[in-house]
């Protein structure tokens, strides 16, 4: 099974690093939003094992996309990636239903973490 990752992030030089890094790895970026409104319209046809959220998006932010597609019942894994402390939301990425939460600082601790939930729940 190919591994199929939806980036969610507005900014255009993070979705090129996020590219970069997951098509060295193996990994096929299956579409991309700029927004939580448009990755809602946009992720059922993409069909993610993994959707990969910016925690600061304009308008509705990754924790609320992340409530948003638990309530749409979405079978992808869904990952909060932070420029911020990510202790600091932890406790309310979980709460929403994030599978997991990583920094974007370390590209080594984020495919750390997208091969963990390839390996486990996102098969």
């Amino acid at each position: 099974m190919t591994n199929r990752v939806f980036i969610v992030e507005d900014h255009e030089d993070m979705r090129v690093m996020y590219r970069r890094i997951l098509g060295r790895s193996g990994m096929e970026v299956c579409g991309e939003a700029i927004s939580g409104e448009d990755a809602l319209h946009r992720i059922p046809a993409a069909k993610p094992n993994v959707v990969l959220i910016d925690i600061s998006l304009p308008g509705m932010d990754g924790i609320e996309l992340v409530r948003r597609l638990r309530e749409e019942r979405s079978k992808a894994c869904l990952l909060i990636c932070t420029g911020h402390e990510v202790a600091q939301y932890q406790r309310v990425a979980f709460d929403a239903g994030a599978d997991a939460i990583t920094s974007k600082d370390d590209s080594r601790i984020l495919l750390r973490t997208l091969s963990s939930l390839m390996q486990g729940p996102c098969q």
